[in-house]
């Protein structure tokens, strides 16, 4: 069969394609601390304050959202010691070095700040979801003002996604978004897009459209003239819009799948058309793709596929091939065309082929949104078969 050519050479290009990311270690340094900005850039200066907002040193003042890390001049040894075990995995030696670097003499207060947060971060990486939470939220109680607390705020409620506790994630995420300090602040709409997921993924889908559209609706309204023209003309973004713009499309790209999964597939199909007709290779891409995922929710709706149906699986099947090769252009985007792969295989009956891509999703992108949807209804989908 056409399809099983199709996924196989899928398969082994997707796993040629996806790479890992690793991180940087945290380095001690002499002289003036160093703040390591987010474009790559290394200044110096002393710094004498550190929040959610600003950095601030003698000489300049930064944006938090400037600003990557700080290598402080008086990092304690015991500190970077900690770090590395952390990095190794080796966290009860950590936590130890930890505390010890909170005694080290002549050590600026921002070290109590840092060996809070590293010690929620250990409970984190163990999976220990609710320690890591109590920990976190201790933080940013104790440290109102912290350099970590929009990423204490994310975990915090991560942890509740990670106990398929969705109501309790939902508001969590929710509490985000209608924070006012971040009216102005990406980390809103990154947060009204999460809690929204997790009506998508409870199967709540009409509520999750709805909810979905209005908020692609509002974020529209803070795009600014010249970011709509560089989108229409494909030109880069200005920075400080960019991401507000992706989570405007991821928005309006996850509306109208879940309208499809409400049983409004002809509706769904219509407004991802509309978005293929779009000048622009963003609008166009998403509303190709929107279209093959609406094809497969369509044949999975069928009771019994016939040859015609058959031949439409082995088309979607290639044309997902090439949306994942050529013209996925996110980490989202690629996820979700593994998901709807690996329930096109279903379709077909092919459960060894659903869990081939079940398993490149988990492998490159365990934790996303689409890997903890796919957890969920993969199952119910397999049951059925």
């Amino acid at each position: 069969m056409k399809n099983l050519i199709y996924a196989n050479v899928f398969l082994a290009v997707a796993a040629a394609v996806l790479c890992c990311w690793s991180g940087s270690s945290y380095a001690e340094t002499a002289g003036n601390d160093k703040i390591v900005l987010v474009d790559g850039k290394v200044e110096t200066g002393r710094v004498t304050a550190e929040g959610w907002e600003k950095v601030i040193t003698a000489q300049k003042t930064y944006t938090r959202a400037q600003v990557a890390r700080i290598l402080h001049f008086d990092t304690p040894m015991d500190f970077t010691e900690a770090l590395d075990m952390i990095d190794s995995q080796a966290y009860d030696n950590a936590k130890f070095k930890l505390q010890l670097a909170l005694e080290a003499p002549d050590v600026r207060d921002w070290i109590k700040v840092y060996v809070a947060y590293y010690l929620a971060e250990i409970e984190w990486q163990q999976r220990n979801f609710d320690a890591a939470r109590t920990q976190y939220d201790k933080l940013n109680a104790d440290f109102r003002d912290n350099f970590f607390l929009r990423d204490a705020l994310w975990r915090s409620a991560q942890t509740f996604v990670f106990q398929e506790k969705y109501e309790k994630a939902e508001v969590a995420f929710k509490a985000i978004y209608d924070d006012k300090r971040f009216d102005s602040d990406t980390l809103k709409w990154r947060a009204g897009f999460s809690s929204y997921h997790t009506y998508e993924i409870r199967g709540q889908f009409r509520d999750a459209y709805q909810k979905y559209l209005d908020l692609a609706q509002r974020a529209s309204q803070t795009i600014s003239r010249e970011a709509m023209d560089a989108i229409i003309k494909d030109k880069p973004l200005p920075v400080a819009e960019a991401e507000t713009v992706n989570f405007y499309f991821a928005a309006l790209f996850r509306g109208n799948v879940c309208q499809a999964l409400a049983g409004k597939a002809k509706e769904a199909n219509d407004a991802f058309d509309e978005m293929a007709k779009k000048p622009d290779k963003r609008r166009k891409n998403l509303g190709n793709i929107g279209k093959l995922i609406v094809k497969v929710i369509e044949l999975d709706a069928m009771d019994k596929l016939d040859a015609a149906a058959a031949d439409a699986l082995d088309k979607v099947t290639f044309d997902l091939a090439r949306a994942f090769i050529f013209y996925a252009d996110s980490k989202d985007l690629c996820a979700d065309i593994l998901y709807w792969s690996a329930k096109a295989s279903l379709v077909a009956g092919d459960k060894l082929q659903a869990a081939a891509f079940l398993n490149l999703l988990k492998e490159n992108y365990e934790g996303s949104w689409v890997y903890l949807t796919a957890l969920s209804v993969l199952s119910s989908l397999s049951a059925k078969e």
